[in-house]
């Protein structure tokens, strides 16, 4: 998400509002940034498959290979992102399911958590017929969607159940969310990092220590980050380049250029060229 840190998924999102599960088969280019995707959060367990390539994924500040013939789970509320980490990019499968529909079925995903990193042949077989059950339409499509679901569920709950969350380290998370939340809110102004500390309530030293740990990234480069991500929107509307860089928090133009280029992987006129010839 390029707005929102906080990923809200609505049911516009679903195949069909009877199967409240969200599907879909992703690939990370392995020109943008490493394909590292922004770190945010929500509150329905995500499940995701590499099916091609390699990569890593941060799930509450904590760093988790990423291949294939293994699953990553995305426990509610966890602040999470990930990137490929080779030439060829990385393919994966993510699967999210609707908080509504664990509650309604007994599974509170509140207070159920299940382990982040999964190596189980049976788990990915549940998952590959689940996922595929949600995307193929057919006469019973509901009733085996929302079947193999909860197979897929009840497994992962009697098989793969994750520790409690640690009071102190959630409590942290709560900060450190806040900071996003103040970058975000704030990125076309000048921002410091004094700034973004305090919107956390720790001292600076430790904010930058613990927002790296988080998020994967300096507050610098997470900053203009956020920046570029906007700058290629306002860009693809056909703003400016030099409007561009001063809406979006950039005082340099020259400054704003080398970072677009370094973090999107073209440069701010080639969006525009492309925005031209319809691209």
């Amino acid at each position: 998400m390029i707005n929102a840190w906080y990923e809200r998924h609505s049911y516009s999102l679903y195949r069909n509002e009877k199967i409240p599960v969200i599907c879909h088969k992703d690939h990370v280019s392995a020109e943008k940034n490493k394909g590292m995707t922004y770190t945010h959060w929500h509150e329905n367990p995500e499940f995701l498959r590499c099916r091609r390539g390699k990569g890593v994924v941060m799930v509450a500040a904590e760093v988790y290979s990423f291949v294939p013939d293994m699953m990553v789970t995305v426990n509610p509320n966890d602040p999470h992102s990930f990137y490929h980490d080779g030439p060829e990019g990385m393919t994966y499968d993510c699967m999210i399911v609707d908080a509504n529909f664990c509650r309604e079925n007994g599974l509170d995903p509140g207070r159920v958590r299940f382990d982040v990193a999964v190596r189980d042949e049976k788990a990915c077989a549940l998952y590959d017929r689940a996922f595929s059950s949600c995307v193929q339409e057919g006469p019973l499509q509901v009733l085996e969607a929302r079947t193999a679901v909860l197979e897929f569920l009840l497994y992962m709950c009697r098989q793969h159940p994750g520790s409690p969350a640690d009071g102190a380290a959630v409590s942290g998370m709560e900060a450190l969310k806040k900071a996003v939340i103040y970058i975000r809110s704030n990125y076309m102004n000048a921002i410091s990092l004094q700034d973004a500390a305090e919107a956390a309530g720790f001292s600076v030293s430790y904010f930058s220590r613990e927002f790296k740990k988080l998020t994967g990234q300096t507050f610098v480069g997470f900053l203009n980050m956020v920046r570029c991500e906007n700058a290629a929107q306002l860009l693809r509307s056909g703003t400016p380049v030099t409007e561009t860089c001063y809406a979006c928090g950039f005082r340099e133009l020259s400054y704003f250029s080398r970072a677009f280029r370094q973090i999107m992987g073209v440069s701010p006129s080639e969006i525009l060229r492309q925005r031209k010839e319809g691209r």
